[in-house]
């Protein structure tokens, strides 16, 4: 049988494709694999995502992944946060309000209002704070591991001291052998006479 060749588009991946059958829609075994993973990881979705058990396993996934990537989730966040303050800003600066709440500016020439400045001075006073208690935390870690290695030091000279060293004296097996055997030879000797 003569077939005719046919030209169709790839559901997948959308390259075009010649085959003989009108049934195909994927150009590999690839693409049809990848299509139908990704309808059944929707139709899983569906039936899962109002289930408490799946939100909390999302959850801690979404913890995990934020320790480990802190900097970068930071970084996504501090960059949305900018784009949108810009903008905000803009349009405060033009209305002439605070550049940070949108209230009235206390005093002329000032980006900000007396309430958001005594904010931002109070955040920086705690955390030079903060950073000022985490150091000397540190500091009393290392000094308590210090004295701890310390106090390990003298009991171990004290104990040496107590107990004398055991002596060191070097018994050379073959001289031991050799002087048993002169012995049972003496021995015999005496008998013999």
């Amino acid at each position: 049988m003569n077939m005719k060749t046919m030209i169709k588009k790839c559901s997948s991946c959308e390259k075009e494709f010649e085959t003989e059958n009108e049934t195909i829609e994927f150009c590999s075994h690839k693409c049809k694999h990848r299509m139908y993973s990704k309808l059944h990881q929707r139709e899983y979705y569906q039936k899962v995502k109002d289930k408490p058990e799946y939100k909390e396993k999302q959850k801690t996934y979404f913890k995990k992944w934020l320790e480990k990537n802190r900097e970068h989730f930071n970084d996504l966040c501090r960059d949305r946060s900018r784009e949108i303050n810009t903008r905000r800003r803009e349009e405060w600066k033009q209305k002439e309000v605070c550049g940070h709440c949108g209230s009235e500016r206390d005093v002329e020439g000032r980006k900000s209002c007396a309430k958001c400045l005594e904010r931002y001075r109070q955040y920086g006073l705690n955390k030079r704070e903060k950073e000022r208690r985490e150091k000397a935390e540190k500091i009393a870690k290392q000094l308590q591991q210090e004295q701890l290695i310390q106090q390990q030091m003298q009991q171990i000279q004290q104990i040496r001291q107590i107990q004398p060293p055991l002596p060191q004296t070097i018994i050379n097996p073959v001289n031991e052998e050799n002087k048993q055997n002169e012995q049972t030879t003496n021995e015999h000797e005496l008998h013999d006479n």
